[in-house]
């Protein structure tokens, strides 16, 4: 919905139930979907033959755009930012993307940009490999949770 824009790295050879898992998520914070809307997919590189290099300063560009696209459509309260790569593309965090995530993961930060509070938390499919990781993700949604009470 227009409340929160969810970000994730996609691994289709993976064949997990990440969108059930999304789902579940989203129920626990009051987003109750008989299913999922469509995921908007922005693939990099845009060309798969292209020879040129792929800074991935060109890709956060990408990735930033669509989102400033986004949020000029309809407001967006909270960025879900699952996993490293979504929080690397999405945020300009610096030259020790790896450490940023780490050091923020199961937060919330204040992204002034777009007037809306970012989430940072596990991949979908970190939490499906690794359980104990959607603990960190409850975590980062309490900024949510406690907000509707």
């Amino acid at each position: 919905n227009h409340d929160i824009m969810v970000i994730d790295t996609r691994q289709p050879a993976t064949a997990l139930p990440t969108d059930r898992l999304l789902q579940n998520i989203l129920r626990s914070i009051g987003c109750h979907l008989a299913q999922l809307p469509p995921s908007d997919i922005l693939r990099w590189p845009l060309f798969k033959d292209d020879s040129l290099s792929h800074p991935e300063d060109e890709a956060r560009a990408m990735v930033q755009a669509y989102v400033s696209a986004q949020v000029s459509k309809a407001p967006i309260k909270t960025l879900l930012l699952l996993g490293h790569d979504a929080v690397r593309f999405t945020l300009d965090v610096g030259d020790d993307s790896q450490h940023f995530y780490h050091e923020h993961k199961g937060g919330a930060l204040l992204q002034e940009q777009w007037q809306s509070t970012a989430l940072i938390a596990p991949s979908l499919i970190d939490m499906l490999q690794e359980p104990l990781q959607k603990r960190i993700t409850w975590q980062a949604l309490q900024t949510l949770v406690q907000a509707t009470l």
